[in-house]
Formats: C-alpha cells, sequence, structure tokens
C-alpha cells in the first residue's frame, strides 16, 4: 500500500513541495515510469496552492527527476546526467580562463580511456575514422575548418568504450572548445598539420600500440594547449 504525503498547513515556498514530492517517489519506492499524482491531487494532499506544486513540478521535470506526457500524466523518469552536465556547459562558458583546465581533463580522460578502446575497436569503426580524415584533409586543403568531422571524430572512437558519461562530457568539453574557435581564441591556423595529428592517432589504434596512441593524442592536445596560452596572453 502506497504511503500517502504529509499535509502541508501553510502554503510554503515551491522547494518545500519539491522535496515531498520527491521523498514521497522515494518512500513508495517508485520506478522509472511508474505514474504520478496529479498536479490537482498533489494540492489537495499537500494543501498548498496549484501554482507552487506546478513550479515544483517544472524544476523537476528540468532536473530529470519527472516527465510529463500530454494527455496521459507525470511519470518518474529514469535518472540521467543530461541536467547536471547542461549546466556544468553553461557555467564554464561564464569563465574563459578555465578553458586551459577543461582541455587538461578533457586530455587525460582520452589518454586514459584509449588503451579500452584499442581493446574494443573494430575494423569497421577504423574505417569510418579514415573516413572522416579524408573529409577533414578535403576541407583543410581549402583552408575550411572540419569541426563537424573533428567532432564525431572522437566521438566515433570513444563510442566503443561504452560510457555514456564519457562521451557527454568529451561533447561539452568540445563544444566549449569550439564556441572558443569561433569566437576567434584559439583559431588553428595550420589545419592541414591538424589532420596529420589526427592521423597519427588512428594509425597508432591500428596497430593497436597504447603508447603511440596517447602519444599522438598529447601531441594533438599540446598544439590546443599552446594556442590557448597565446589568447590568455592577449586578453
Amino acid at each position: 500500500m502506497r504511503k500517502t504525503l504529509k499535509f502541508l498547513k501553510s502554503d510554503p515556498r515551491y522547494t518545500l513541495i519539491f522535496n515531498e514530492i520527491k521523498n514521497f517517489i522515494i518512500t513508495n519506492n517508485l520506478q522509472p515510469g511508474d505514474k504520478l499524482p496529479t498536479e490537482k491531487e498533489f494540492t489537495e494532499q499537500l494543501g498548498v496552492s496549484r501554482t507552487g506544486v506546478r513550479e515544483a513540478v517544472k524544476s523537476m521535470e528540468a532536473l530529470g527527476i519527472i516527465e510529463a506526457r500530454a494527455g496521459q500524466g507525470m511519470f518518474v523518469r529514469s535518472f540521467n546526467f543530461d541536467a547536471i552536465l547542461q549546466n556544468l556547459s553553461y557555467s564554464i562558458l561564464f569563465d574563459r580562463d578555465d578553458l586551459a583546465s577543461v582541455l587538461e581533463v578533457r586530455k587525460a580522460l582520452e589518454c586514459s580511456f584509449i588503451r579500452e578502446v584499442i581493446q574494443k575497436i573494430s575494423q569497421k569503426e577504423i574505417e569510418k575514422l579514415k573516413r572522416l580524415l579524408v573529409k577533414m584533409k578535403a576541407k583543410a586543403e581549402h583552408g575550411e575548418h572540419f569541426a563537424p568531422e573533428d567532432s564525431e571524430f572522437h566521438q566515433t572512437i570513444f563510442k566503443v568504450v561504452g560510457n555514456y558519461l564519457l562521451l557527454k562530457l568529451l561533447y561539452i568539453f568540445w563544444k566549449l572548445l569550439e564556441n572558443a574557435r569561433d569566437e576567434t581564441l584559439i583559431v588553428e591556423p595550420d589545419l592541414v598539420g591538424s589532420v596529420a595529428r589526427h592521423r597519427k592517432v588512428v594509425e597508432a589504434i591500428e596497430r593497436k600500440d597504447v603508447e603511440a596512441a596517447q602519444t599522438s593524442l598529447f601531441e594533438h592536445f599540446e598544439s590546443i594547449e599552446k594556442r590557448i596560452e597565446k589568447a590568455t596572453l592577449r586578453r
């Protein structure tokens, strides 16, 4: 039998309503996909205003705790990192001095996971990386940046690890650096050289040479680090 909600004698801030609804989910051991009471039912059982419930519900939706389905009601949502990662991406955008730190974390992640990549990657995925290199080279030779291909390149490599959080973090870090490029803070001056550095990573992966792959990644990131340092000195 489900436990009932605690009647709130006053009309508190929506944060108290938020906590009460969250406790209702926990104490009743509700699972992803389980249906929740309606806003009206929450209002009556808690003894609060409809507005307060609506604000609490919106906050819980934003955090990915519950989801509202049109014409069906509200349901408990599976836990995910989307809200956390979106907030991380948003907050970092306001502190450009952290670019070097962001890159350092990304470098550590990629160099750490590359061993597992080499253990799991298939020839089919390696061929995809080679096709991306062809596209990147064609653009570079025409003086065009290859941001979409660059993003897909790194995602393709680390997707084989099967770690959702890793992919989201790498995407956020990559996107932040790409935004900095768009603002001409760290524009790549040697596009052809960048393609060559990417190629060295693929060649090391194909040879299953972990040390060479890590070294190639370090060289790749070292180039970006130098540009960030120059951009910081210009400010």
